[in-house]
């Protein structure tokens, strides 16, 4: 299974409005847009009647998916499944955890989970299908997959006609999913032809950014994460894409001065959450200081990384490697 495809149906089900009405989210809702999920849960926890309200229980799920607590939330959805079967949402959440578990296990486990996660993304879009985030969630699965935890191209291309002909918008983002697994240029075609006609869609701009990016066209896709940026009104997508110009600027070398500023929307927003890429941010950042010859200011940014050495492997060699060059 492919990490985009996991990450997107991680991330669309964390950043999910689908609330039950009775239920008043709104005092969570900076916490959730902050990705500050460990605060979350201490509030969650000191709710009395937490227990007896499913969406409240919802939201203690979706932290808990977010900071990788994949096999302790396994059996509490198993059980939550049992008691409340017809809640869409909770099915959509239970298959997102279930792909996580899929890519963390072995290669004979991995095959398995993910055609369990499959049942249960089926079983979300039967409860509720006319939500469109659902299938996209399917087309993902289906064009990534690989055959053997059952990714079928076929089936991708069916759900993502099905998508079209209620959201044309939604709809090109599906078929550019399927084209991007063979044909990263046809997708773009797809996208540049669509924006063409909506410029001022961020989700096909963000979408053709990402593509671009892939292609190695990458001052154009700083470009047009900048203009996904300025469009987007939903934190999470605004801020994802401009993460994405600071880390064109930082690896790249595109536009310094624009992708600092991005990184310093980014850290300043999410500062002592748990988003995954903030000690990324960090890092980019730094980067960016010291290749414009501002080595104090590099020093200070990378202080948190140094007080606290980062979880992820690849960030800790990356982080190494830039102390050898900020000492050099």
């Amino acid at each position: 299974m492919k990490t985009t495809l996991l990450l997107s149906l991680l991330m669309s089900a964390l950043l999910s409005g689908a609330v039950a009405a009775e239920t008043d989210l709104s005092p969570y809702q900076p916490l959730l847009e902050r990705q500050q999920y460990r605060k979350l849960q201490q509030q969650l926890s000191a709710v009395p009647d937490f227990a007896s309200q499913p969406q409240l229980q919802l939201l203690h799920y979706k932290s808990m998916l977010s900071l990788g607590e994949d096999e302790a939330l396994e059996p509490l959805l198993e059980a939550q499944r049992k008691q409340y079967p017809a809640d869409a949402e909770l099915f959509y959440l239970s298959a997102a955890n279930k792909f996580n578990l899929a890519q963390a296990g072995s290669l004979f486990s991995a095959p398995g989970r993910a055609k369990a996660g499959l049942a249960l993304l089926q079983q979300a879009i039967a409860l509720q299908p006319d939500e469109i985030k659902y299938q996209q969630a399917l087309v993902s699965f289906y064009a990534a997959a690989p055959g053997i935890a059952g990714g079928d191209i076929d089936e991708a291309n069916k759900v993502a006609e099905a998508i079209a002909k209620k959201d044309a918008v939604q709809g090109t983002l599906a078929k550019a999913k399927v084209l991007q697994q063979d044909d990263v240029k046809k997708a773009l075609q797809l996208l540049k032809t669509a924006i063409e006609q909506q410029p001022q869609q961020a989700e096909l701009l963000q979408s053709y950014a990402t593509l671009l990016s892939m292609d190695k066209q990458h001052l154009q896709a700083s470009s047009y994460h900048q203009q996904a940026a300025a469009l987007f009104t939903e934190p999470g997508k605004q801020y994802e894409s401009l993460y994405q110009v600071g880390r064109l600027a930082a690896v790249e070398g595109i536009e310094p001065d624009k992708g600092a500023q991005a990184l310093s929307r980014f850290i300043e927003f999410f500062r002592d959450s748990d988003h995954p890429s903030y000690s990324w941010a960090l890092l980019r950042l730094a980067q960016i200081q010291l290749k414009s010859q501002n080595k104090a200011a590099a020093e200070q940014t990378i202080a948190p990384l140094l007080a606290k050495e980062p979880a992820q492997k690849t960030l800790r060699n990356e982080l190494k490697t830039f102390i050898k060059q900020l000492k050099g």
